[in-house]
């Protein structure tokens, strides 16, 4: 199958994986250009299309591996007793014991 010489709002936003609120954001800004063919149809085109793209930064780019070491770093996080919290628990039994 061929590449699309254009997409549509809905066609694009599935293929980027954006919302429609943002896709007009970034055409008002000046960084995604939109052709308009008819009263209810905005085309953009594949070269716009891959020239925003190409333009997000690196970072926001995170591979599967990343995303779960991060996960188990939120988890170790949440699961790790702090001092403040170990001192609290201590205040909390010595209440309930007097």
């Amino acid at each position: 199958m061929s590449e699309p010489v254009a997409r549509t709002v809905k066609d694009f936003c599935r293929a980027y994986g954006v919302s429609r609120p943002t896709v007009y954001r970034l055409l008002a800004a000046g960084k995604l250009k939109a052709v308009k063919v008819s009263s209810t149809k905005t085309l953009i085109p594949e070269e716009s299309a891959k020239a925003w793209f190409g333009s997000l930064a690196p970072t926001h780019v995170l591979r599967h591996a990343d995303a779960r070491d991060c996960v188990k770093q939120e988890e170790t996080a949440r699961n790790t007793r702090t001092p403040q919290s170990i001192n609290k628990s201590k205040e909390l039994r010595q209440r309930e014991n007097t």
